[in-house]
Protein backbone atom coordinates (compact mmCIF):
# COMPACT_ATOMS: atom_id res chain seq x y z
CA UNK A 1 0.00 0.00 0.00
CA UNK A 2 2.82 2.41 0.85
CA UNK A 3 4.45 1.70 -2.49
CA UNK A 4 1.19 2.44 -4.33
CA UNK A 5 0.77 5.73 -2.43
CA UNK A 6 4.32 6.65 -3.42
CA UNK A 7 3.48 5.94 -7.06
CA UNK A 8 0.35 8.09 -6.81
CA UNK A 9 2.41 10.92 -5.33
CA UNK A 10 4.86 10.52 -8.16
CA UNK A 11 2.10 11.09 -10.71
CA UNK A 12 1.30 14.40 -9.06
CA UNK A 13 4.88 15.62 -8.88
CA UNK A 14 6.82 14.26 -11.85
CA UNK A 15 5.69 16.91 -14.29
CA UNK A 16 6.95 19.96 -12.42
CA UNK A 17 6.98 22.31 -15.37
CA UNK A 18 10.74 22.21 -15.88
CA UNK A 19 12.04 22.49 -19.42
CA UNK A 20 12.48 19.12 -21.06
CA UNK A 21 15.65 18.23 -22.96
CA UNK A 22 15.61 17.19 -26.60
CA UNK A 23 15.77 13.49 -25.75
CA UNK A 24 12.43 12.89 -24.08
CA UNK A 25 13.18 9.26 -23.27
CA UNK A 26 16.33 10.37 -21.42
CA UNK A 27 14.32 12.81 -19.32
CA UNK A 28 11.67 10.23 -18.41
CA UNK A 29 14.35 7.65 -17.62
CA UNK A 30 16.33 10.02 -15.38
CA UNK A 31 13.29 11.18 -13.43
CA UNK A 32 11.98 7.69 -12.78
CA UNK A 33 15.47 6.43 -11.93
CA UNK A 34 15.98 9.29 -9.50
CA UNK A 35 12.65 8.60 -7.78
CA UNK A 36 13.56 4.93 -7.35
CA UNK A 37 17.06 5.66 -6.02
CA UNK A 38 15.72 8.24 -3.56
CA UNK A 39 13.18 5.74 -2.27
CA UNK A 40 10.20 7.83 -3.39
CA UNK A 41 8.96 4.73 -5.18
CA UNK A 42 9.39 1.84 -2.77
CA UNK A 43 10.98 -1.52 -3.67
CA UNK A 44 8.29 -3.82 -5.01
CA UNK A 45 5.95 -0.97 -5.90
CA UNK A 46 3.87 -1.17 -9.06
CA UNK A 47 4.81 1.66 -11.44
CA UNK A 48 2.00 3.68 -13.02
CA UNK A 49 1.04 2.33 -16.44
CA UNK A 50 2.39 3.61 -19.73
CA UNK A 51 -0.72 5.66 -20.46
CA UNK A 52 -0.55 7.48 -17.11
CA UNK A 53 3.17 8.12 -17.36
CA UNK A 54 2.81 9.35 -20.92
CA UNK A 55 0.17 11.82 -19.75
CA UNK A 56 2.30 13.01 -16.83
CA UNK A 57 5.36 13.60 -18.98
CA UNK A 58 3.34 14.73 -22.00
CA UNK A 59 5.11 12.29 -24.25
CA UNK A 60 4.11 9.30 -26.36
CA UNK A 61 3.84 5.77 -25.04
CA UNK A 62 6.86 4.59 -27.10
CA UNK A 63 8.98 7.20 -25.28
CA UNK A 64 7.82 5.85 -21.91
CA UNK A 65 8.39 2.31 -23.12
CA UNK A 66 11.99 3.12 -24.05
CA UNK A 67 12.63 4.70 -20.62
CA UNK A 68 11.16 1.69 -18.83
CA UNK A 69 13.31 -0.60 -20.96
CA UNK A 70 16.43 1.20 -19.80
CA UNK A 71 15.34 0.89 -16.17
CA UNK A 72 14.81 -2.82 -16.78
CA UNK A 73 18.34 -3.11 -18.19
CA UNK A 74 19.65 -1.36 -15.06
CA UNK A 75 17.92 -3.99 -12.93
CA UNK A 76 15.76 -1.33 -11.26
CA UNK A 77 12.42 -2.65 -12.53
CA UNK A 78 10.97 -5.91 -13.80
CA UNK A 79 7.84 -6.58 -15.83
CA UNK A 80 5.26 -9.19 -14.88
CA UNK A 81 3.08 -10.48 -17.67
CA UNK A 82 -0.47 -9.28 -17.29
CA UNK A 83 0.34 -7.37 -14.11
CA UNK A 84 2.58 -4.43 -14.97
CA UNK A 85 6.03 -3.15 -14.15
CA UNK A 86 7.40 -3.31 -10.62
CA UNK A 87 10.40 -1.78 -8.89
CA UNK A 88 12.96 -4.41 -7.96
CA UNK A 89 12.55 -5.80 -4.45
CA UNK A 90 16.21 -5.05 -3.81
CA UNK A 91 17.40 -1.81 -5.35
CA UNK A 92 21.14 -1.96 -6.10
CA UNK A 93 23.46 0.23 -4.05
CA UNK A 94 23.33 3.80 -5.28
CA UNK A 95 27.05 3.82 -6.06
CA UNK A 96 26.39 1.15 -8.68
CA UNK A 97 23.83 3.37 -10.39
CA UNK A 98 25.80 6.59 -10.74
CA UNK A 99 28.55 7.20 -13.23
CA UNK A 100 31.93 7.35 -11.36
CA UNK A 101 33.18 10.53 -13.13
CA UNK A 102 30.35 12.48 -11.55
CA UNK A 103 30.90 11.16 -8.04
CA UNK A 104 33.17 14.01 -6.95
CA UNK A 105 31.35 16.86 -8.69
CA UNK A 106 32.61 19.88 -6.73
CA UNK A 107 29.79 22.06 -8.03
CA UNK A 108 27.31 19.61 -6.47
CA UNK A 109 29.18 19.81 -3.16
CA UNK A 110 29.11 23.62 -3.23
CA UNK A 111 25.39 23.64 -3.98
CA UNK A 112 24.70 21.17 -1.19
CA UNK A 113 26.71 23.26 1.31
CA UNK A 114 24.75 26.36 0.32
CA UNK A 115 21.54 24.43 0.85
CA UNK A 116 22.65 23.28 4.30
CA UNK A 117 23.50 26.85 5.27
CA UNK A 118 19.98 27.90 4.32
CA UNK A 119 18.46 24.94 6.16
CA UNK A 120 20.41 25.72 9.35
CA UNK A 121 18.57 29.04 9.49
CA UNK A 122 15.12 27.86 8.41
CA UNK A 123 14.88 24.42 10.01
CA UNK A 124 16.22 25.43 13.41
CA UNK A 125 13.30 27.86 13.71
CA UNK A 126 10.96 25.27 12.20
CA UNK A 127 11.87 22.83 14.98
CA UNK A 128 11.40 25.60 17.57
CA UNK A 129 7.86 26.34 16.37
CA UNK A 130 7.01 22.66 15.88
CA UNK A 131 7.84 21.98 19.55
CA UNK A 132 5.36 24.67 20.56
CA UNK A 133 2.55 23.78 18.18
CA UNK A 134 2.79 20.05 17.43
CA UNK A 135 -0.27 17.86 17.85
CA UNK A 136 -0.58 14.11 18.27
CA UNK A 137 -1.01 13.58 14.54
CA UNK A 138 2.21 15.51 13.91
CA UNK A 139 4.12 13.36 16.39
CA UNK A 140 2.69 10.21 14.81
CA UNK A 141 3.85 11.35 11.35
CA UNK A 142 7.37 11.98 12.67
CA UNK A 143 7.48 8.61 14.44
CA UNK A 144 6.29 6.75 11.36
CA UNK A 145 8.93 8.44 9.22
CA UNK A 146 11.67 7.45 11.67
CA UNK A 147 10.40 3.86 11.96
CA UNK A 148 10.45 3.56 8.17
CA UNK A 149 13.89 5.18 8.10
CA UNK A 150 15.23 2.66 10.63
CA UNK A 151 13.74 -0.32 8.79
CA UNK A 152 15.12 0.81 5.43
CA UNK A 153 18.54 1.43 6.94
CA UNK A 154 18.80 -1.99 8.55
CA UNK A 155 17.57 -3.75 5.41
CA UNK A 156 20.06 -1.90 3.21
CA UNK A 157 17.34 -0.05 1.30
CA UNK A 158 17.37 3.60 0.27
CA UNK A 159 16.48 5.68 3.35
CA UNK A 160 16.72 9.24 2.04
CA UNK A 161 13.02 9.52 1.25
CA UNK A 162 12.15 8.82 4.91
CA UNK A 163 14.71 11.38 6.06
CA UNK A 164 12.90 13.92 3.90
CA UNK A 165 9.51 12.80 5.30
CA UNK A 166 10.73 13.42 8.86
CA UNK A 167 11.93 16.95 8.16
CA UNK A 168 8.74 17.71 6.23
CA UNK A 169 6.58 16.44 9.11
CA UNK A 170 8.35 18.91 11.41
CA UNK A 171 7.62 21.73 8.98
CA UNK A 172 3.96 20.71 8.82
CA UNK A 173 3.78 20.70 12.62
CA UNK A 174 4.43 24.46 12.65
CA UNK A 175 1.04 25.05 11.04
CA UNK A 176 2.75 27.51 8.69
CA UNK A 177 2.57 26.29 5.09
CA UNK A 178 5.42 28.56 4.04
CA UNK A 179 7.92 26.39 5.87
CA UNK A 180 6.65 23.36 3.97
CA UNK A 181 6.90 25.24 0.66
CA UNK A 182 10.48 26.27 1.48
CA UNK A 183 11.53 22.67 2.15
CA UNK A 184 9.76 21.37 -0.94
CA UNK A 185 11.56 23.97 -3.03
CA UNK A 186 14.88 22.44 -1.95
CA UNK A 187 13.79 19.10 -3.37
CA UNK A 188 14.20 20.29 -6.93
CA UNK A 189 15.72 17.96 -9.48
CA UNK A 190 18.97 16.43 -8.27
CA UNK A 191 21.83 15.33 -10.47
CA UNK A 192 23.12 11.74 -10.12
CA UNK A 193 26.27 13.16 -8.50
CA UNK A 194 24.23 14.89 -5.81
CA UNK A 195 22.22 11.75 -5.09
CA UNK A 196 25.38 9.69 -4.68
CA UNK A 197 27.03 12.31 -2.51
CA UNK A 198 24.03 12.69 -0.19
CA UNK A 199 23.58 8.93 0.07
CA UNK A 200 27.21 8.38 1.05
CA UNK A 201 27.27 11.36 3.40
CA UNK A 202 24.28 10.35 5.46
CA UNK A 203 23.72 6.62 5.09
CA UNK A 204 26.93 4.90 3.99
CA UNK A 205 28.50 3.17 5.79
CA UNK A 206 25.52 1.99 7.83
CA UNK A 207 26.95 3.32 11.12
CA UNK A 208 26.76 6.82 9.67
CA UNK A 209 23.09 6.29 8.88
CA UNK A 210 22.51 5.11 12.43
CA UNK A 211 24.13 8.31 13.73
CA UNK A 212 21.75 10.38 11.60
CA UNK A 213 18.83 8.35 12.93
CA UNK A 214 19.95 8.96 16.52
CA UNK A 215 20.10 12.70 15.84
CA UNK A 216 16.56 12.55 14.44
CA UNK A 217 15.27 10.68 17.47
CA UNK A 218 16.77 13.33 19.75
CA UNK A 219 14.99 16.07 17.81
CA UNK A 220 11.72 14.14 18.02
CA UNK A 221 12.10 13.66 21.78
CA UNK A 222 12.56 17.39 22.32
CA UNK A 223 9.61 18.27 20.09
CA UNK A 224 7.46 15.74 21.94
CA UNK A 225 8.53 17.31 25.26
CA UNK A 226 7.75 20.77 23.83
CA UNK A 227 11.29 21.89 24.59
CA UNK A 228 11.46 24.63 21.95
CA UNK A 229 14.97 25.83 22.68
CA UNK A 230 16.28 22.29 22.89
CA UNK A 231 14.62 21.33 19.59
CA UNK A 232 16.08 24.41 17.88
CA UNK A 233 19.55 23.60 19.19
CA UNK A 234 19.30 19.89 18.29
CA UNK A 235 18.18 20.66 14.73
CA UNK A 236 20.97 23.16 14.22
CA UNK A 237 23.51 20.67 15.60
CA UNK A 238 22.12 17.96 13.31
CA UNK A 239 22.55 20.14 10.24
CA UNK A 240 25.97 21.33 11.40
CA UNK A 241 27.08 17.69 11.63
CA UNK A 242 25.76 17.16 8.11
CA UNK A 243 27.82 20.15 6.98
CA UNK A 244 30.95 18.71 8.61
CA UNK A 245 30.33 15.33 6.95
CA UNK A 246 29.97 17.09 3.63
CA UNK A 247 33.19 19.11 4.02
CA UNK A 248 34.99 15.84 4.69
CA UNK A 249 33.48 14.17 1.63
CA UNK A 250 36.06 12.51 -0.59
CA UNK A 251 36.86 9.39 -2.62
CA UNK A 252 36.80 7.26 0.50
CA UNK A 253 33.49 8.73 1.74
Amino acid sequence: MAGRRASDDLLRTLNDGTERPARLADQVYRQLRRSILQGEIAPGANLPGEIKLARVFQVSRPVVREAIGRLRTDGLVASRRGSGTYVAETVPEMEENVEPPEALDLAAVRDALAELEFRMVIEAETAYLAAQRRGQDDLKAMEEALDAFAAALEEGRVARHFDRMFHRAIAEATGNARFVVALDALESERSPAELLMRHRLHFHPRDRGRAVLAEHRDILRLIRDQDSEGARRAMRNHLERARIRMIGYGPNG
